[in-house]
């Protein structure tokens, strides 16, 4: 009735749990689908261990590291469910989440994803009492903005609308999450539904849980924000929307702001990654206002005292300032 798709990499902490929690599900009626990104620790070996005594999943593994949009679209492709939910290696479903979503999506034959209320923890559930709650309104230009509206594990989707949008786009190093809602919204039309309760899912934010080098993770957050920018910008103008895409790269600005504040990147490293960003502004003709308030940005953000509120207000006057 439902296949669930994982993408694995290196969570030999956390997969085994993860795994538990969709073995516990009172809805049974599943499949759950584990792509192994050529992880270097036990966490292959782990899952291959749940498949021998679980014939409801089945594990497949690259032959090189990928990344995750590759490995989802391996898992839509072998998936043989009604629906489709994807599920991260580190993160928590209740019991009753299945059931929840099945059912609504049954009693709704007309959507192509109802989306659920999810809790977002550090190290353990409960720990930051904090509900990532879904939001209707304004879907897309949230998207577009990096409001995120919601996260990849809140839906479940209409395998016949996924495969209408072709999958995740592969070329994009981040943000394939973000793109293929993006997508989903702008070109596909998508139907969806949104269930604000209890929420019936845990998305895991715990330092100990995150594999990267940070200038390496940042480096492809840039790239990524830069081509989100550039794809969508023409189909949102089109819609008077493409103003909201300069919200993507100012998040995506102020994350380097502050990996470089709390010194996880060097000096070198930050002004390497701003470049990048200040070079795309000056090839795509950005307005000088827009850049000016990113410079504010950089000095504000930099400072060893915060001002509050500073941030919501450039980031508002950025977003409202029309495009070229």
């Amino acid at each position: 009735m439902i296949s669930i798709i994982l993408p694995l990499f290196n969570k030999r902490g956390y997969i085994e749990a993860t795994i538990k929690s969709v073995q516990a599900q009172i809805f049974t009626a599943w499949e759950l689908i584990i792509i192994d990104d050529v992880s270097e620790d036990a966490s292959l070996d782990i899952a291959k261990s749940y498949a021998k005594e679980d014939a409801r999943i089945r594990v497949f593994q690259n032959e090189t590291n990928k990344g995750a949009n590759f490995c989802r679209n391996i898992g839509i492709r072998h998936s043989k469910g009604k629906y489709i939910m994807f599920l991260d290696a580190d993160d928590l479903l209740t019991p009753e989440c299945l059931d929840n979503r099945v059912t609504v999506m049954e009693s709704n034959p007309g959507i192509d994803a109802a989306i659920f209320t999810m809790e977002v923890f550090r190290e353990r559930i409960g720990d930051l009492r904090r509900l990532w709650v879904p939001r209707e309104e304004s879907a897309l230009q949230r998207f577009l903005a990096h409001d995120l509206p919601w996260h990849t594990m809140q839906p479940i989707w209409r395998k016949e609308f996924i495969d209408k949008t072709d999958g995740f786009d592969e070329s994009f190093p981040r943000l394939q999450d973000v793109e293929f809602h993006t997508r989903s919204l702008l070109y596909n039309q998508l139907i969806f539904k949104v269930i604000v309760k209890d929420p019936d899912c845990y998305f895991r934010t715990g330092e100990a849980r995150k594999v990267f080098n940070a200038y390496s993770f940042l480096d492809k957050w840039v790239e990524a924000s830069l081509m989100y920018y550039q794809k969508f910008f023409i189909p949102a103008k089109a819609q008077s929307m493409a103003h909201y895409l300069k919200g993507t790269l100012y998040h995506t600005y102020l994350q380097v702001l502050w990996q470089y504040k709390i010194k996880n990147i060097s000096k070198e490293n930050f002004y390497q990654l701003e470049k990048k960003i200040f070079s795309f502004f000056d090839s795509s003709e950005m307005p000088r206002f827009i850049i000016f308030l990113f410079r504010i940005a950089g000095l504000v953000n930099l400072l060893p005292v915060p001002l509050p509120g500073m941030n919501f207000t450039i980031r508002k006057l950025i977003i409202n300032q029309s495009n070229k």
